[in-house]
């Protein structure tokens, strides 16, 4: 992290600040011959248990993702920007995936042994976390394709910080509730971004509450389509239907 961005962490909310570096875009980009970019994708957790390093995303962004990159075209790539290179996920492992919980496991040989520049793997020593109550406050950040921005060969990917209470539902699922101003608070690296209508692109976001000062990972954002304003509201799968060695929980709920 350069000292701009320092600087920047410092004036955002505390557990906004804290899970700055836990998240990512995960994009499908199409080099085309015309010397343009398009990308798709939506956003990824670095996350490390005591049984090794993965990387969580939504299991519908991942299936569109892999689906992409089989149909013909120019040069294509599945990958996750880490400082200035894409680091590629076209050897990533599929460690387990449930459709209904709508999650993807990845072991990516990539990213076991790289210089992670400004991202880093959210730590876990003990699992599973403990579930989130009614009301607490959480919090995710999520990279919306409406701000995604090609021009020429450059790609950019500014993102939104979204914090709300977080209520419990039937099923076990949460259902984080966002304030009406909220969603539009972003975090990113274009901080003259417009604001943001539409967050499709955050499906996949890891999602925190902030517990004694430190991050505490509890879940995924299972959709991410939801409009921002003032009746946003986003579900959210439970981090404990992962296991600590990167398999999934299925079943009842917890």
């Amino acid at each position: 992290m350069n000292e701009d961005d320092r600087q920047f962490s410092r004036t955002l909310p505390p557990l906004q600040s804290a899970i700055l570096r836990f998240s990512s875009p995960i994009l499908f980009i199409d080099e085309r011959a015309d010397n343009t970019l398009s990308a798709i994708g939506g956003t990824a957790l670095f996350w490390q248990s005591i049984e090794g390093k993965f990387v969580i995303t939504a299991w519908h962004v991942w299936s569109e993702l892999v689906r992409q990159s089989h149909l013909p075209g120019g040069r294509m790539s599945v990958g996750i920007p880490i400082g200035a290179k894409v680091i590629s996920l076209l050897d990533a492992k599929i460690v387990d995936h449930d459709e209904d919980l709508d999650i993807a496991v990845l072991f990516c040989p990539g990213f076991q042994k790289i210089d992670m520049s400004n991202k880093a793997f959210h730590q876990t020593t003990s699992w599973p976390p403990t579930p989130p109550h009614d009301e607490e406050t959480v919090g995710f950040i999520g990279f919306p394709g409406e701000l995604r921005k090609v021009r020429g060969m450059t790609l950019t990917c500014p993102s939104i910080y979204w914090e709300g209470p977080c209520q419990i539902g039937k099923s076990g699922s949460y259902l984080m509730l966002g304030a009406p101003f909220l969603p539009r608070r972003r975090v990113d690296h274009v901080p003259n971004a417009p604001e943001v209508s539409d967050i499709g692109g955050v499906s996949g976001a890891p999602v925190f509450a902030l517990r004694n000062g430190s991050p505490q990972l509890i879940g995924l954002v299972k959709r991410g389509t939801e409009k921002a304003g003032l009746e946003s509201s986003i579900q959210v799968t439970p981090i404990y239907r992962i296991r600590s060695d990167g398999k999934i929980l299925r079943g009842e709920a917890q």
